[in-house]
């Protein structure tokens, strides 16, 4: 059985690749700080079948001691400030979060485990906005991040490519694409979603948005995850892998789709609140590189079946 830590297992998307990787049959080390302050909800379906470590990365000593004491068969780094628009008001935190936690873990890779495999999760945010309204973006598109958030995921996938060619770590990256997620608020879908709901529980009476006309793709995150799996198990150090789906689909496109599969009457205002200084308008993945590796990997939840999970999910939150 390999023994895997993941950064940021509470997190969102962190704590969907723990419940993954346990049904493949991996030993799953959970890294995350707070621990003792933070709600571990998200672990519930994997309570008790993963070990869990509390862990700062920024805090170099204790991520170090970490790594000299137990052996990992690989690192998914998924830890991460992950709020764009956050950044925008605070373009520290992430330079902190995901620049010096980055740099910490490969630092610790590189001392204690060079042998190990690091799969470091980037994101589509690195490559800006396409140039046309049709251009799929491949790997080797040029890196121009639009916004702060964007600047600290470039920066991580730099150094882990520099760390790859410097010291030989086995570094995987891979670049997701948008996707829906019921356990992170602040996204687009799940926005929308929770206003829905408010308005169906007759707690709110419009939903507010910002821009609807940036045109992106989505995956579940759920079907993310296991692509996540697949590109540490058969991806090529070095490389960067996108992941994500072709269908293009506006963010007009996704909130009427929610809308529909609502029974409520809904009504939407623009809020210039919400409006970022710079957005992406046209972000869809050429995926064929990871479609080589991995030729037999489909998503397994359409959209219509991620948005409906996504409703439903709120709704049993609203309703407890």
């Amino acid at each position: 059985m390999k023994r895997v830590l993941i950064t940021g297992a509470l997190g969102s998307c962190g704590s969907y690749l723990a419940e993954h990787l346990v049904d493949q049959g991996y030993e799953v080390v959970g890294l995350a700080r707070r621990l003792g302050s933070r709600s571990h909800a998200n672990l519930e379906a994997v309570k008790g079948l993963i070990s869990l470590v509390d862990c700062d990365l920024c805090d170099h000593k204790t991520l170090d001691s970490i790594f000299e004491k137990t052996p990992f068969d690989g690192v998914f780094h998924v830890a991460s400030f992950a709020h764009v628009d956050r950044s925008f008001q605070s373009p520290s935190e992430p330079m902190q979060n995901n620049i010096l936690g980055t740099l910490n873990l490969l630092e610790s890779i590189r001392k204690y485990q060079p042998r190990t495999r690091l799969m470091l999760c980037s994101s589509s945010e690195v490559y800006g906005t396409a140039s046309s309204g049709s251009e799929k973006m491949a790997e080797d598109r040029p890196i121009r991040p639009i916004n702060p958030y964007a600047v600290s995921k470039a920066t991580q996938d730099h150094l882990g490519y520099s760390y790859h060619i410097m010291y030989g770590l086995d570094v995987v990256t891979t670049r997701a694409f948008s996707y829906i997620n019921p356990r992170r608020s602040n996204l687009a879908a799940s926005a929308f979603a929770r206003q829905i709901v408010e308005i169906e529980m007759g707690k709110r009476t419009r939903l507010e948005h910002g821009n609807l006309d940036s045109v992106r793709s989505f995956l579940d995150v759920r079907d993310i995850v296991a692509a996540y799996r697949l590109c540490f198990e058969l991806g090529v150090s070095g490389e960067a892998y996108n992941i994500g789906s072709d269908v293009a689909v506006s963010i007009q496109q996704l909130l009427q789709a929610l809308i529909d599969l609502s029974s409520s009457t809904i009504s939407t205002w623009q809020d210039p609140d919400r409006l970022r200084p710079s957005d992406i308008s046209f972000q869809i993945p050429d995926v064929s590189k990871f479609h080589r590796l991995a030729p037999d990997w489909k998503p397994k939840h359409s959209l219509v079946e991620s948005l409906t999970h996504l409703l439903n999910q709120f709704r049993l939150q609203e309703s407890r």
